[in-house]
């Protein structure tokens, strides 16, 4: 998921991820995960306000631009445990 740089900051975000989860939910899911890069600071406090957590880091799993990102491991649990 991600939001074009000129909309971002208007709670699109939030919405989408809302979205998601709701139709997760319906879906019978129990857990929904996903990473991040750990420079994406927007990102993870958005994931954090809609209850994912971290769980773990993927050091320099990602290499842009020359440089090695860490990516976040974070999920969320659908069913309240």
């Amino acid at each position: 998921m991600g939001i074009i740089s000129g909309y971002r900051g208007q709670g699109l975000g939030r919405l989408l991820i809302e979205d998601a989860l709701d139709k997760a939910r319906k879906g019978g899911f129990v857990r929904v995960e996903l990473s991040v890069h750990a420079d994406n600071f927007p990102a993870i406090a958005l994931y954090q306000k809609v209850g994912f957590v971290s769980e773990g880091v993927h050091r320099r799993s990602v290499l842009i631009d020359g440089h090695f990102i860490d990516t976040i491991s974070m999920a969320v649990m659908l069913d309240g445990q």
